[in-house]
């Protein structure tokens, strides 16, 4: 870790005349993963969405590899290196899994380990096995696996997750987690959008959490887990 690959500074967005981030600064280093939590409608998938272009007005500066993206649109910002795992799954149903991973993949540059189609099947291997079913006919949580591989092969430099475990049973949700380590592990830098605060400090190197649209807090697992009038305030569990 240590050079900064996003940016964010004093972003303000709005979904028509309503105004949901108030002033939000993040910074997210090479190589690591930064949990954004919160309660609903705390303004963590507005934040995802301001990030990426997708459906609000947005005011502030949004640094991406040191290249300003803030007047960016959605597809300038994805070519020039951020990956969405959007929250609800969003397959292309009628298409099969291989089908949807293809329309998906990005001739990378300067990766020393792209990700191809072949590295996605040999690293979920139950999209391997289901390569010639329809996506919609796969359960919930191979969809998002699915959808985390289609992420993958866009070879992003940031990778946003949003929500990756809801709704998922137990075993899948150990699933995905020990994915999302991997590839934090392979030096992918990560913002990681959760409800469920476990599986979030499980693999989180920085914590931020959002009130109401705006920053609260910004510190390492260890100092929200000891925190707990801070758990309490913002997040309403332990």
């Amino acid at each position: 870790m240590g050079s900064e690959v996003l940016a964010v500074q004093d972003l303000h967005a709005f979904y028509g005349g309503s105004h949901v981030l108030h002033g939000v600064d993040l910074r997210l280093q090479k190589g690591e993963l930064l949990a954004l939590l919160g309660r609903n409608g705390a303004g963590k998938t507005t934040f995802i969405n301001a990030i990426t272009g997708l459906g609000v007005r947005r005011t502030g500066t949004i640094a991406l590899n040191g290249i300003d993206i803030s007047k960016a649109d959605p597809e300038e910002i994805a070519m020039s290196g951020m990956g969405l795992v959007p929250q609800g799954r969003h397959v292309f149903p009628s298409l099969t899994v291989r089908e949807n991973l293809v329309i998906a993949a990005r001739v990378p540059t300067g990766h020393k380990a792209p990700w191809t189609l072949e590295r996605a099947f040999k690293s979920f291997p139950r999209l391997q096995e289901r390569h010639n079913q329809n996506a919609g006919a796969l359960s919930g949580g191979e969809q998002q696996l699915l959808v985390i591989a289609r992420a993958l092969l866009t070879n992003p430099s940031v990778l946003l997750l949003d929500e990756p475990s809801e709704g998922l049973a137990p075993q899948m949700v150990d699933e995905v987690q020990r994915i999302v380590r991997d590839v934090k592990n392979e030096g992918v830098s990560i913002v990681l959008v959760e409800q469920n605060i476990r599986f979030a400090l499980a693999l989180a190197d920085r914590v931020a959490i959002l009130n109401t649209g705006r920053l609260v807090f910004a510190g390492s697992p260890e100092d929200l887990r000891t925190d707990n009038s801070l758990i309490d305030a913002h997040l309403g569990v332990h």
